[in-house]
């Protein structure tokens, strides 16, 4: 869990020199495995042991018994080798995974966001995330910055507006007010979820969006910029790209790492996603999206899936392209991490085993460091 940062502190984490060289250390001494671990965001508890992956997804059950998440955390924060983002997903409205705690159970949804002021919004980011913090959570997978006022979005009232300054507006109050109590923030779904009028998750969706309405439907993202730790690709395809989903698109990817965003795939498990990869397994969808260039790939399911995505990663490892993705990708998520305060500085001539357990460091002829 990340100290709790004032606005001051954020600005200086933000351009601090010592973000790149803790994950510059650390890139430098994890084994290559260790690194592809990083890209994997898992669900559910069944966490792997070493490597762990990059992080967890929380939601359900798990969530209601405190004491028990608190102590499960703690131990499997103790285990890993690279401390874990802990992800949950508090959008507010129908996406409140925390509304059992007091105070949240009426948090806003996105309309309501759209309704208030600014400060009422980012008061709101500052709720949730000591609530979060008081957990041992560490990653927010919100705020939505979706304009809509038709479709999936706006029916199920996650969209905050239609109006990019304005949310942007919001969505930045908020986002400040999660990094002050030292929970990274992800804004979803780039690059616009739109007025699409289907649910992505169970069917293809392909959005005709013009040049100029879909660089409106960035503008919110953009003008956010680095107070989101990274952004979570839409399942939607975009007909002035390739017309593939966001998460399959190398150029859509490529544009939010110009913003210096760490990209997060929306869940690969969805139905639709099989049926555009030869194969049609999931085995064939996390690989489309590794080489994609995604940093982090959401899958839900037991271990048996996460099984699946690490074996593709080892085998995307035996390849110099595939290894370089990955490198990349790990060195965003380690930066990421640095900037959250989740990775220690490594003592020099060491590397990490555990948490608080050193080792000396061992040249390694296969690691990230060549």
């Amino acid at each position: 869990m990340g100290t709790p940062l004032t606005a001051l502190v954020v600005a200086a984490v933000l351009t601090s020199s010592t973000v790149e060289e803790t994950a510059e250390a650390w890139m430098r001494v994890l084994p290559p495995e260790a690194l592809a671990a990083q890209q994997v965001l898992a669900t559910g508890r069944n966490v792997p042991g070493a490597p762990a992956p990059g992080g967890v997804l929380l939601f359900g059950p798990v969530l209601r018994d405190t004491s028990a998440l608190q102590a499960w955390l703690s131990g499997v924060q103790g285990r890993a080798q690279v401390p874990l983002l802990v992800a949950v997903d508090m959008e507010g409205g129908r996406v409140n995974r925390l509304r059992h705690l007091p105070g949240l159970q009426q948090m806003p949804s996105g309309a309501e966001f759209g309704r208030m002021s600014p400060a009422e919004v980012g008061a709101w980011g500052h709720k949730v995330g000591r609530a979060m913090a008081g957990l041992g959570l560490n990653c927010n997978l919100a705020p939505v910055l979706d304009l809509a006022d038709s479709g999936w979005m706006a029916a199920t009232g996650r969209s905050l507006g239609v109006d990019p300054d304005e949310v942007a507006a919001r969505t930045r109050a908020f986002a400040e007010g999660l990094w002050a109590e030292g929970i990274i923030p992800i804004g979803k779904h780039f690059p616009g979820y739109g007025e699409a009028a289907g649910n992505s998750d169970y069917q293809r969706l392909v959005v005709q969006r013009p040049t100029g309405e879909f660089d409106r439907h960035v503008r919110p993202f953009a003008r956010v910029g680095a107070l989101l730790g990274g952004v979570m690709l839409a399942n939607l395809g975009y007909a002035f790209y390739d017309g593939v989903p966001a998460v399959f698109s190398e150029p859509l990817v490529s544009l939010a790492h110009e913003q210096g965003w760490l990209t997060v795939t929306d869940d690969l498990a969805a139905p639709p996603l099989r049926k555009l990869v030869p194969g049609g397994t999931l085995r064939d969808v996390a690989r489309r999206a590794s080489r994609a260039g995604n940093d982090l790939l959401l899958v839900s399911g037991s271990e048996g899936v996460l099984e699946e995505v690490a074996a593709v990663l080892r085998e995307e490892l035996t390849m110099p392209e595939g290894r370089a993705r990955i490198e990349a990708s790990a060195r965003r998520v380690l930066r990421l991490k640095a900037r959250a305060g989740l990775l220690p500085p490594l003592p020099p001539g060491v590397v990490p085993r555990a948490a608080g357990q050193w080792g000396v460091e061992r040249p390694c002829s296969t690691g990230a460091s060549e």
